[in-house]
């Protein structure tokens, strides 16, 4: 992230010259930068903790001159948030940063950051789910043993919601999946470097509140965990393991499930570019999911990539693979993630 500190040259255009631009944010391991707003008093950086991918709200504050001062600081959020949004931010005088924050439990709460007494105020107080948790653990990846996130949510069975009323919220809490669970959502998506959302939902409220289990795999080629996380995503096509990285992901995380709750369904979700994962491994591993959910899908990678006259097809071609060459339409012709050709659906007896 970059600014003029200088009044721009002569350059023939509109533009500052680059010279006069210094960084004022810089990447970093730890910070993933995700969005920003500008004020008069500095700059909100709203983004997300790399190892868990928890959100993070950073801030520079600007001197009188519009000069940055002092060094990025990290406001503390409250521990239950799991995801954060940018609100309204049009007042570029304002003397607050508004933010909304949320869990897969917790619908929106407002907060703003005051630039004045340099804290954060939560506007209203959280209402989550009754007896609904969310944990976060990580599986092995079979590609390469990374650690890939997965963010589960349930509702707890009222016993153990006795016993926490009892001892005190501090007692350690069992595992959210395990044989009593019978029906499992499964969410996944692994591409363009988009992290799944934590956020709250309430179509999940409705299966969470009916016994469900909520799970989000967050395989590679999202970016929970920054860029290098979404440019692994095809890591996986050396000839040590058969499929895709972000494909070979979700049949661990898939595996996990299955071990936890071995006598569960599973639903298999994805949305747009996610079909092609979750496709792929259904044609894959077909074993590891009851059912295959694909919400406008693009499933069919291989026609789309050879037809370079479709509006997204050559900016795509990174992220899906160039068939213009013999040795890159080998490689997408035989990728799990071309599933479109071969996709069957079966309709089953089960009602999940």
């Amino acid at each position: 992230m970059s600014a003029p500190i200088a009044e721009p040259r002569d350059t023939g255009n509109d533009m500052p010259d680059p010279a006069t631009w210094q960084a004022l944010v810089r990447p970093s391991d730890h910070l993933l930068l995700e969005d920003f707003d500008i004020f008069a008093r500095g700059i909100a950086i709203y983004g997300k903790e790399s190892r868990q991918g928890q959100p993070r709200l950073a801030l520079l504050r600007f001197g009188p001159e519009g000069n940055p001062v002092g060094e990025l600081r990290t406001a503390q959020l409250p521990v239950w948030a799991r995801s954060m949004e940018g609100g309204a931010n049009v007042d570029f005088g304002a003397s607050r940063v508004r933010i909304l924050l949320s869990s897969p439990e917790t619908p929106d709460v407002p907060a703003d950051w005051d630039w004045e007494a340099d804290e954060l105020l939560v506007l209203e107080p959280p209402q989550p789910l009754p007896g609904v948790r969310t944990e976060c653990v990580t599986v092995a990846s079979a590609v390469d043993g990374a650690a890939v996130p997965v963010t589960i949510s349930r509702q707890e069975a009222t016993e153990a919601r006795d016993a926490k009323s009892l001892t005190g919220p501090n007692t350690p809490s069992t595992s959210l999946l395990d044989p009593s669970c019978t029906r499992i959502w499964v969410d996944v998506y692994g591409a363009y470097g988009i992290p799944l959302s934590t956020g709250f939902d309430p179509e999940k409220a409705s299966l969470l509140a009916r016994g469900w289990a909520v799970v989000r795999a967050h395989v590679r080629g999202g970016g929970e965990r920054g860029r290098s996380w979404h440019a692994r995503r095809r890591a996986g096509l050396a000839e040590a393991h058969p499929l895709p990285t972000r494909v070979a992901d979700l049949a661990s995380c898939l595996e996990h499930v299955r071990r936890a709750a071995p006598g569960a369904r599973i639903a298999l979700v994805a949305h747009s570019a996610g079909g092609a994962v979750a496709a792929g491994l259904a044609l894959q591993r077909p074993d590891l999911a009851s059912a295959l959910v694909l919400e406008a899908p693009f499933v069919d990678v291989l026609s789309a990539m050879c037809d370079p006259d479709l509006p997204l097809t050559v900016h795509e071609y990174e992220e899906w693979g160039d068939p213009r060459t013999a040795d890159g339409f080998a490689r997408v012709r035989s990728s799990p993630e071309r599933a479109g050709c071969w996709l069957r659906i079966i309709f089953g007896s089960l009602a999940l």
